[in-house]
């Protein structure tokens, strides 16, 4: 992998910044110039924002999203372009105050891209789950081990080189992450120890084998008591069979017993029709109780009505007529009583003359006087002739009267002689009835060869017909409760047998179970003595045996060009107290050093060394001889201040060994010394102005360059 450009917007003390302007980064040993404080560190904190910074976990490395955001900003923005295997990437991500992030992964033109242009983007992954599976398919390495391997904080190089015994070996642990191995083992152990334990609560045995064949003892026994039960109950039940089938069946009885029932009713029905029958003959003074002579009265009777309905008719015929007439002299009267009124209307005087309306004829006034008194004596006569047809009228109506009532009488008479008739009618059918059902008894009684109710009685030594009922009823009830007794003894039993065979199955679960149990136990043990052998793998295997020389064996070269010969070997070595020994060879003064003997800068070139070898070596080590060999591909390492305690040519020395080193392919060297002009390295140089920090790219001087300088 390698870095090809860096851009930041608003990036905690940076405006806008590209890293170079044009072009892109180098390979090999890049310095990172500057003072203190002026954002030397946070360029880096770009690339890790930018390749794997997560708000949620990442707050203790580079802060919240709030202090990314340059103060007094809404937004940052960071791009950092990268190419690796042969082809060339751009990561972006931004986030404002209140905004969540927005990250792409873009593929771009790589031959254009090896020129610094931005070109042909084409969007690979968006959102950050999306972003980061795609980056570590391509990196193959994830945020903690960058952080563990490729970046080396400010006084981390010197503090390798002297630590000594437990701090020396907890510092390895913690790079090789040999810790998180054991706890990633012990959480796996404790995880499928809880699955065991889980599993086990799902064996779990809730009622012991011994305490389900006590069950089944008193099951067998509870089972042959009822057995017992249901032949006693099976035999008094034959015996009632036997007794019940003695008497007759319970429904000729009730047969028998309904027949006596309704020969009553019809008896008692015909004695009180009888009685009503009588009483109304006896008001009616009809002689013999014969329907013949009550239709003949009746027929008599229908004459006299049809009669006096004719002598009505022939009465209100007269009373019409009556009513003509006087109609007629009402009229009349009317008539008259309106000729008097127009005569006397007119004022006549006694020599004058009368010119008649009525007639037209003229008449002196002793012949007006006369016409007048003419017509009011036939007033008089009219009225009296009105009054003799209203009396004749309302004798008629009388006699009409009269004549109405006689037919309702008779009408009346009638209607009880027709009641009386039915009366007769349902008598004699009540009377059929009882003949009827006498005889049905007496068929019902000859099938058990008697003749009345009581020898049938007499017959079964019953004293009354009704002891039938309760005798039988009381056999029955018995016959149903044992049958009954019977079902229920049958049921218990089988509820005992189907019980028992569920114990049985419970016992057969039980021993499924108990070897089940046996098995997780098994397991369990043997996961304990997993974890004893691999936490002995790892002190003895990895760390004693395969760890430490692959240590040494990549540093080796580090200390030998950092020292220029001076120290060709580092020796690790795991003491009897599981803790680890540094010590060094002297090439010049051929004898082997303890840390104690190692000056200042012998310890900060030798640590660097040593950080720089874990790191080559975390690359390409391999759990397992034949593991199959999967290194990360981000080979870039990011140094911060390494060089503080070393003097001018032992700095020199380390300095030439980095620029001329093929173990990574990009190095950046944060350092406030400006050495770039005797190193002849390319380089950035950051500074602090108004606005905020400012970097500034300077490439490594041409040949041509260092000779005119020359």
């Amino acid at each position: 992998m390698k870095i090809l450009w860096i851009h930041m917007e608003n990036f905690k003390c940076y405006s806008n910044e590209r890293i170079p302007e044009t072009g892109v980064l180098p390979k090999g040993l890049i310095l990172v110039e500057g003072d203190n404080s002026v954002g030397k560190t946070s360029l880096f904190d770009a690339i890790y924002y930018a390749l794997f910074y997560e708000p949620t976990k990442d707050k203790a490395i580079l802060g919240t999203k709030d202090m990314l955001v340059k103060r007094g900003e809404k937004e940052t923005i960071v791009e950092v372009a990268f190419e690796i295997m042969n082809k060339s990437f751009v990561v972006q991500k931004q986030h404002g105050m209140s905004t969540p992030l927005k990250v792409f992964l873009l593929q771009i033109d790589g031959e254009k891209a090896e020129k610094g242009e931005f070109a042909n983007p084409r969007k690979i992954a968006e959102g950050l789950e999306d972003v980061n599976r795609k980056l570590f398919e391509l990196l193959n390495i994830t945020s903690e081990s960058v952080l563990s391997t490729l970046i080396v904080n400010q006084g981390e190089v010197q503090k390798l080189a002297e630590a000594k015994g437990a701090e020396l070996r907890d510092i390895i642990y913690k790079l090789f992450h040999l810790d998180d191995i054991r706890e990633k083992l012990k959480r796996v152990i404790n995880k499928k120890m809880a699955l065991l334990d889980e599993e086990w609560e799902k064996y779990k045995i809730e009622r012991t084998t011994e305490n389900i064949l006590d069950e089944i003892k008193e099951l067998e026994t509870e089972k042959v008591k009822k057995e017992e039960e249901l032949e006693k109950a099976k035999k008094e039940s034959e015996e009632l069979e036997k007794k019940i089938a003695k008497y007759p069946i319970v429904s000729e009885i009730q047969s028998i017993s309904n027949i006596l029932t309704q020969i009553q009713q019809i008896r008692e029905n015909i004695k009180n029709q009888e009685k009503i029958v009588k009483q109304k003959i006896e008001s009616l003074e009809i002689k013999e109780l014969i329907q013949e002579e009550i239709k003949n009265k009746i027929i008599e009777k229908e004459k006299i009505i049809q009669e006096t309905n004719n002598t009505i008719e022939e009465l209100r015929k007269k009373r019409d007529k009556v009513q003509k007439k006087l109609h007629i002299l009402q009229k009349d009267l009317n008539e008259i009583r309106e000729k008097i009124k127009k005569l006397e209307s007119h004022e006549v005087g006694h020599e004058e003359e009368f010119t008649c309306e009525l007639c037209e004829q003229t008449m002196p006034y002793s012949k007006y006087k006369e016409l007048v008194e003419s017509k009011k004596q036939s007033i008089s006569n009219i009225q009296k002739g009105i009054k003799r047809r209203e009396e004749e009228k309302k004798d008629i109506e009388k006699q009409i009267e009269k004549e109405s009532k006689t037919i309702i009488q008779l009408k009346d008479f009638i209607s009880s002689l027709k009641n009386v008739n039915e009366q007769l009618e349902i008598l004699e059918s009540n009377k059929n009835e009882l003949e009827t059902k006498e005889n049905k008894l007496k068929s019902q009684l000859i099938k058990f060869n008697v003749q009345s109710v009581d020898e049938l009685s007499k017959k079964y030594a019953v004293e009354k017909f009704e002891e039938f009922f309760s005798i039988i009823n009381e056999l029955n009830s018995s016959k149903a409760s044992l049958e009954a007794s019977v079902k229920h003894l049958n049921k218990v039993i089988e509820n005992l047998i189907k019980r028992k065979s569920q114990l049985e199955k419970e016992i057969e679960k039980n021993r499924k179970k108990e070897e089940k149990q046996e098995s997780i136990l098994q397991e369990k043990a043997a996961l304990k003595d997993v974890e004893g052998v691999v936490s002995s793998f790892i002190a003895e295997e990895l760390i004693s045996n395969r760890l430490l020389a692959g240590i040494q064996q990549t540093t080796n070269p580090n200390i030998n060009l950092f020292t220029r010969g001076k120290y060709s070997e580092i020796y690790l070595e795991a003491t009897t107290k599981k803790t680890l020994r540094l010590s060094i060879l002297d090439q010049e003064e051929e004898f082997v050093k303890n840390q104690e003997f190692l000056s200042g800068g012998d310890k900060a070139a030798i640590g660097l060394g040593l950080r720089l070898g874990i790191s080559e070596l975390l690359k390409q080590i391999r759990p397992f001889k034949d593991s199959p060999h999967n290194p990360p591909r981000m080979d870039i390492m990011i140094l911060d201040e390494p060089l503080g305690s070393l003097d001018n040519e032992r700095r020199k020395k380390v300095l030439e060994g980095l620029l001329i080193q093929k173990k990574f392919n990009q190095i950046f060297l944060i350092t406030h010394t400006n050495i770039r002009e005797e190193l002849r390295a390319p380089s950035i140089r950051v500074s602090r102005t108004e606005k905020g920090s400012s970097t500034t790219y300077f490439p490594a001087p041409s040949e041509i360059e260092i000779e005119s300088e020359e």
